[in-house]
């Protein structure tokens, strides 16, 4: 990845940002109605490879996740779950595209 961790989420000011993504233009002009403001969002999955935050922070999202497996799945599914996260956070009026 490229991109990198900026966004600070203990300064609730996220909640209020509009950020166009960077291909906000080519997404209006494929679609008028698409969202013009994209969500903020956040690759833990990618904490080997890339700036997703401090270790302390990945470890304690790896932590809380572990906590948070359903009763209904095998506790060991925590490290899938882990290795796959990615939270997308946005103001209203943000949203992105099915892909």
């Amino acid at each position: 990845p490229e991109d990198h961790n900026l966004q600070v989420f203990s300064k609730v000011s996220w909640t209020s940002t509009l950020e166009q993504g960077e291909d906000a233009s080519e997404r209006l002009r494929q679609d008028s109605a698409a969202p013009p403001f994209a969500p903020f969002y956040w690759g833990v999955r990618e904490h080997r490879v890339g700036d997703v935050g401090s270790k302390a922070v990945v470890k304690r999202i790896q932590e809380l996740i572990a906590k948070s497996v359903p009763s209904f799945m095998d506790k060991q599914n925590a490290v899938s779950l882990f290795d796959n996260a990615e939270f997308w956070m946005g103001a209203k009026g943000t949203g992105a595209r099915a892909h």
